[in-house]
């Protein structure tokens, strides 16, 4: 009995000290990978802000400094909207945060910032609660990515393309493009106002060519399909029928794009020119 209660009590020290080990192993690699975390939240480009659960600001990164200007002491105890906000942001946008925030949930919005030298600063933002081992809300943690070129370069782009919508409806000139692969017909905004059909109404290709009496349809086949042998543009003046039934003149001029010796895409404009026709006769 008392062998077996001494190899009882050693088994009993070995098992403590194996998962005492085992325990040290552990929070030793825990460690080890909290601080790499660590590492990268501080010194990521990225905008990283810890918040209390009131979304008042306990910690800041080097990226947000970088972003924004403010040093932690100057941003500590501030609410992000109330330091960074530029009242340009969509409100639907910050009332999906302030709900997330509330119900302790996460969220991921687009914000319009402002530095502290007051550049405006486009971030998008995911914002996500953190809970301690009871499941208790101890605060936020927000990622910021700076989307500002990208912001830019879709204004520039809808300018570009509101420029390009005038141009057309000034010259009566429409643009169309057919891709050879899938088939599908894209038009720009002239190219509905000849048609006379409604802004969102694109029929497919087949249907595009209805407005055609069948001779001139069967022109316009023959024409593009010798386009793409004879690798050469067109030009031609056809009558249509447009969606009120009025009939007019138009001008259509178009080519076929290759990659690699292979048709891809065909392209080109079209222009209403009743008034010019009936000029010249």
């Amino acid at each position: 009995g008392g062998t077996l209660l001494s190899v009882l009590l050693a088994l009993s020290v070995w098992l403590m000290a194996t998962g005492r080990a085992r325990a040290q192993a552990l929070a030793q690699s825990m460690t080890a990978d909290l601080e790499r975390l660590a590492q990268v939240v501080q010194y990521t480009s990225n905008v990283v802000l810890i918040m209390d659960p009131q979304q008042r600001i306990t910690w800041v990164n080097d990226g947000f400094t970088r972003s924004y200007g403010y040093t932690l002491e100057e941003a500590a105890g501030r609410k992000p909207n109330d330091l960074l906000g530029s009242g340009k942001t969509d409100p639907s946008n910050l009332q999906l945060f302030h709900q997330s925030v509330a119900a302790g949930q996460g969220c991921r919005l687009e914000v319009l910032n402002r530095t502290k030298n007051g550049q405006e600063l486009w971030v998008d933002v995911d914002v996500q609660p953190i809970r301690d081992g009871d499941g208790t809300l101890t605060g936020f943690m927000e990622i910021g990515l700076d989307i500002t070129h990208r912001k830019q370069a879709e204004e520039q782009l809808r300018t570009s393309k509101a420029f390009l919508d005038r141009a057309e409806q000034i010259a009566g000139v429409g643009g169309w493009e057919v891709d050879l692969r899938s088939k599908v017909l894209t038009w720009s905004a002239q190219m509905h106002r000849i048609y006379e059909l409604a802004p969102g109404d694109m029929p497919p290709l087949e249907e595009s060519l209805k407005f055609f009496a069948p001779e001139e349809r069967r022109l316009i086949e023959r024409t593009m399909q010798e386009s793409i042998r004879q690798r050469k543009p067109w030009d031609l003046q056809l009558p249509l029928m447009t969606n009120q039934g009025r009939p007019i003149w138009v001008r259509s001029i178009g080519a076929c794009e290759f990659d690699k010796d292979k048709p891809i895409r065909l392209f080109g404009t079209l222009q209403d020119v009743t008034a010019q026709r009936a000029m010249e006769e």
